[in-house]
């Protein structure tokens, strides 16, 4: 892994961790994808951190836990990557809950790209494999294989 990536038990946005971008991630999958395109990106280390739920099951306490920390108000942009899995709705649901806990926009969620701006937060989602069907991160590879 890169840069960005915080691999944690618990989320903590304290001290010398005051990004204002966080990527929150369902998986090893995509934090692995974002902190390499990050990379890529060569975007400024202190101003981004990706953070990986592992699992919607785990979301809501991490998220009540992120909200309590002294740097989580410095957060100006948040960008969640999930996969859809068996429902694309009950996926894209549950990023609207999300964001809502973190009071960030989550309005728009039928545009594509799903990027929305209040005042001076910003929100952004992907929901794999491509923001409209069931499926996850993998199937992207799946089926560009198959194009090939």
């Amino acid at each position: 892994m890169g840069d960005y990536f915080k691999n944690t038990k618990t989320w903590k946005l304290r001290g010398s961790t005051n990004p204002k971008v966080l990527y929150l991630c369902e998986g090893e999958s995509e934090s692995e994808y974002v902190d390499v395109w990050l990379t890529k990106r060569k975007e400024d280390k202190d101003n981004v951190v990706v953070l990986c739920f592992r699992g919607l099951s785990q979301i809501k306490e991490k998220i009540s836990f992120l909200i309590k920390e002294p740097n989580f108000e410095q957060v100006k942009s948040v960008c969640i990557f999930i996969d859809a899995e068996s429902d694309f709705s009950c996926a894209k649901s549950q990023v609207k809950n999300m964001l809502r806990a973190m009071k960030f926009p989550c309005s728009k969620s039928t545009n594509v790209p799903w990027v929305e701006s209040d005042g001076d937060k910003k929100s952004c989602v992907f929901i794999s494999p491509d923001m409209k069907n069931s499926g996850r991160i993998e199937n992207v590879v799946i089926n560009e294989l198959r194009s090939k």
